[in-house]
């Protein structure tokens, strides 16, 4: 497997560079990653976050590969940008719950969770999206969180969210944080 150290991309994330990597292993985060809002990290493979890596992510990340937080924490913390799944059938996982402020869901294929995620923004300031485009989210058993209160916090064209699994494996479950707000929520 091919592993990258992203020091040298952190500091290129900071001008304003698109930056496109290519693997057909992992890119694994070792360090702090800073991305401004005016960049974007082209991923054509997986990430890995190991312990202790946090990524301040303002920007995008646009990922073809598999998600994976073994940061021992949420990993993003009050970050504001996009995660992109942009490849065929991908997944999210790790040890760790990953809180994402916009989560959207492109390229191909279905994007199946393999560990508790939440989609909506940092607690005290939620107004991030899960944007589901054209694609499938399969829960697989585990549990979303969306909290972004407004009932527009999850966008479709024709794209779905797949919770149903046995008792025996456990059941996939949606959380809505819609504290006092009132309207149609619905669950595509």
């Amino acid at each position: 497997k091919n592993y990258f150290n992203l020091r040298t991309v952190t500091l290129l994330a900071a001008m304003n560079m698109l930056i496109i990597i290519h693997s057909s292993g992992q890119l694994v985060t070792v360090s702090n990653v800073n991305i401004s809002n005016s960049s974007q990290i082209t991923v054509s493979g997986d990430l890995m976050n190991t312990a202790g890596a946090t990524i301040s992510n303002e920007g995008i990340i646009d990922l073809s590969g598999d998600f994976t937080n073994n940061s021992g924490s949420n990993l993003f913390g009050t970050s504001a940008g996009n995660v992109i799944l942009n490849g065929a059938d991908q997944y999210i996982g790790g040890n760790d719950i990953t809180r994402f402020h916009d989560l959207s869901l492109l390229g191909s294929g279905t994007k199946t969770l393999q560990q508790d995620i939440s989609v909506g923004g940092a607690i005290g300031s939620p107004n991030g999206v899960l944007s589901l485009g054209m694609r499938t989210l399969d829960l697989n058993s585990n549990e979303i969180t969306i909290t972004n209160a407004a009932n527009t916090a999850i966008t479709r064209i024709s794209g779905y969210i797949v919770s149903e699994t046995g008792p025996a494996p456990g059941y996939g479950i949606i959380k809505w944080e819609v504290k006092n707000n009132t309207g149609n929520y619905v669950f595509p």
